[in-house]
C-alpha cells in the first residue's frame, strides 16, 4: 500500500504543477514514466486522484483496526478506480 500511496501522491504533485514537463523532470521520472502519468492523468480529472488518495487512507485505517470494512475489497476497489476511472463510481 506504500508504494500505491506514494504513486498517487507523485500523480498529484504532477496534476497540479503549472508545467507539468518540468515538475516530471524534478521528479526524476523517465520519459516512458512520464507518459504513463500524462495518459493517466488525462483520463480523469484531479478530483478523482484526490479521491482515490482518500479512499488509500480509509483502506490504512482499515487494516489498522482503526476502521470497519474489508481491506482486502477496498484496495480491490481502489485499483480498478485507478485502472478505469470512468467506472470508478460504480465501485462505491
Amino acid at each position: 500500500m506504500g508504494w500505491l500511496v506514494n504513486q498517487l501522491q507523485l500523480a498529484m504533485r504532477l496534476a497540479n504543477a503549472h508545467d507539468f514537463g518540468a515538475q516530471a523532470r524534478a521528479e526524476r521520472l523517465w520519459p516512458a514514466r512520464e507518459q504513463l502519468f500524462r495518459k493517466a492523468l488525462r483520463r480523469a480529472p484531479r478530483e478523482h486522484w484526490m479521491q482515490c488518495l482518500a479512499r488509500a487512507a480509509r483502506i490504512d485505517r482499515i487494516a489498522k483496526g482503526r476502521e470497519g470494512g474489508d481491506a482486502w475489497l477496498e484496495t480491490q476497489r481502489l485499483i480498478a478506480a485507478i485502472a478505469e476511472p470512468r467506472a470508478a463510481q460504480a465501485l462505491v
